[in-house]
């Protein structure tokens, strides 16, 4: 094992984006220079989240690097010199919670855009996340999502993105984002984006694509307009019962969405030939479940909750269906 160079085992196992911990555990069952590759991820891998704002055509960042066994703000000087051991696990713009303290570096517009996102679009693996706060402007989203798409192999690894509406700036982002066929775990929107066809077929083209476990439209009932937001339109649903039933290994998967109106037009879907199909409700009302169930066990569930206006679903089914004392069956008799 030891004709293998070194930095093909540092490359190798470096690909395999665990944490620290794991790579301990992996070097116990290794020898030679593959033990010494894990060994040394596991004594100097660093997870850096970058978090960039805009405030007021003011542009600035903070990053933080988190490290084995503490964690520290991050400056030029904390990073290691070998990047095969830094890890982008995030981005974010303008999306930083209250609570979280950072302290922030002014920086040029032109620096943030051309040098510090792109060196951190590299180190970025399967488990990094990418969000997006409702605050940056069409044009300030405009610029920053051409600085992600001119990196080519930005988005054929990631585990998540939150993505609000700033206009067709959005759609055209995320339309390319998808065309390159990359695998996106969650896909996050907000209540802005618009119930259209273009939208529809870009979430279909999300669903289609490799390994989707959760599509969520976050709203809440205080939010509602009168112009209607996304929501799981038939086709988006038939979509998600097609893989339930097709797919190999779709084990996981939520979605949650808007809902204004009753069971049925999920009630008008098609059942799968080799499923069957149940409507359940909650005792005080507020809930209505529509189950689907395969003779190998998997199941499919879809919760209305009329309280918060919302729908979901699950796979494996919501853990409410099986609480009888809770739900009465409404149909098949």
């Amino acid at each position: 094992m030891d004709s293998v160079p070194s930095d093909f085992c540092l490359d190798v196992l470096g690909f395999r984006d665990v944490h620290p911990w794991d790579y301990e555990e992996l070097a116990k069952a290794l020898s030679g220079r593959w033990k010494a590759a894990a060994d040394s991820l596991a004594d100097n891998i660093q997870d850096l989240t970058l978090h960039c704002r805009v405030e007021n055509g003011e542009w600035s960042y903070a990053s933080r690097i988190y490290r084995r066994n503490n964690e520290n703000r991050a400056n030029q000087d904390d990073l290691p010199t070998d990047r095969r051991f830094l890890r982008c696990k995030g981005i974010t713009f303008n999306a930083v919670k209250e609570d979280e303290e950072y302290i922030y570096e002014p920086c040029s517009k032109e620096e943030i855009l051309d040098l510090v996102v792109p060196g951190m679009l590299l180190q970025m693996r399967r488990s990094s996340c990418i969000d997006f706060g409702s605050t940056l402007s069409p044009e300030d989203a405009s610029l920053i999502f051409d600085s992600f798409l001119r990196w080519h192999a930005f988005g054929l690894h990631l585990l998540s993105l939150w993505l609000p509406y700033y206009g067709p700036e959005s759609e055209r982002f995320l339309s390319t984002f998808l065309d390159r066929g990359g695998n996106l775990g969650s896909l996050i929107l907000n209540s802005s984006w618009p119930h259209s066809e273009s939208v529809e077929g870009l979430v279909v083209k999300f669903l289609n694509s490799s390994d989707p476990f959760v599509f969520v439209v976050d709203w809440t009932p205080k939010e509602f307009k009168s112009e209607p937001s996304l929501t799981l339109t038939p086709k988006i649903l038939e979509v998600i019962l097609n893989a339930w039933d097709t797919v190999e290994d779709f084990n996981i998967f939520f979605a949650s969405t808007p809902w204004h109106a009753g069971p049925e037009e999920v009630l008008l879907l098609p059942v799968p030939p080799n499923a069957t199909r149940k409507l359940l409700k909650a005792e005080d009302a507020s809930k209505e479940f529509i189950v689907w169930s395969k003779e190998d066990g998997s199941t499919l569930s879809c919760t209305i909750d009329y309280s918060k206006q919302r729908t979901s679903l699950n796979v494996p089914s919501d853990e409410s269906v099986h609480d009888p004392t809770n739900i009465e069956l409404v149909s098949p008799p």
